[in-house]
């Protein structure tokens, strides 16, 4: 049968995925059966795809300097639920808000909750350059760390450490999102070309002033029991072709 050829472009990123899919199909090939995963199977499959959104949702909105922000608790000021956390970042969140508007700033984040098993609480906040001491100004419960985005421009290891604080949460029931977006976010561009083959190559094709993102490069099956081929390449800085 053909296959689907997508193209992602998220910022310096270019994500391809090679796959089958059930809806189209060429005559003299019979349709494959529909697979239905195990239940493990499809809370690996619902990572990966958070894993995949998170990552090209960073990337198409953030940018070297940008910030990985953490905002800590005193001891004492610990909150005991999900919901607890919700109302306080809310509350840094309307702050933020109220200071940034006359300093006329912008504001873009995606955010994420964490909630140690010994304790610590923590909100992982992928948000645009802001001054330091605004964000200090504005969260009250505790200390803020300040982590600048890398200058690769591809943030996939990012995405999969911030999703692990939520999967759990996820996986019970206590959270229905694994990430909170702010307003105003854009897209990546995705594009989807039929291929008129029979079967695809598992090859990496890899476009002048870009480089191969190793640890992307993967194979695995969909939820339909379809084989799914994928990798990135990444834009070289500095590079204007």
């Amino acid at each position: 049968m053909p296959y689907i050829l997508e193209m992602c472009r998220a910022g310096m990123t270019i994500e391809y995925r090679k796959y089958y899919t059930g809806r189209y199909g060429i005559k003299g090939i019979p349709r494959r059966k529909k697979h239905k995963p195990t239940s493990e199977e499809q809370l690996r499959i619902n990572f990966r795809e958070a894993l995949r959104k998170l990552t090209r949702k960073i990337n198409h909105n953030f940018r070297p300097g940008d910030y990985h922000l953490v905002l800590s608790y005193e001891k004492d000021l610990r909150p005991d639920t999900w919901e607890d956390m919700t109302k306080d970042i809310q509350e840094f969140l309307k702050r933020l808000r109220r200071v940034c508007k006359k300093e006329g700033i912008v504001i873009r984040y995606i955010r994420v909750m964490e909630r140690g098993k010994k304790g610590a609480r923590h909100h992982h906040m992928v948000i645009n350059e802001i001054p330091a001491k605004i964000l200090r100004k504005c969260w009250k419960k505790g200390r803020i760390h300040i982590n600048p985005l890398d200058d690769s421009g591809q943030y996939r290891q990012l995405a999969a450490y911030l999703l692990k604080f939520t999967d759990e949460a996820v996986r019970s029931g206590e959270l229905k999102k694994r990430w909170e977006p702010s307003k105003g976010l854009k897209d990546p561009e995705i594009t989807k070309k039929i291929i008129s083959r029979r079967y695809y190559r598992d090859t990496v094709n890899v476009k002048k002033g870009y480089y191969l993102d190793k640890d992307s490069l993967q194979e695995y099956v969909d939820a339909n029991g379809n084989r799914v081929f994928s990798y990135t390449i990444v834009k070289i800085r500095g590079d204007t072709s």
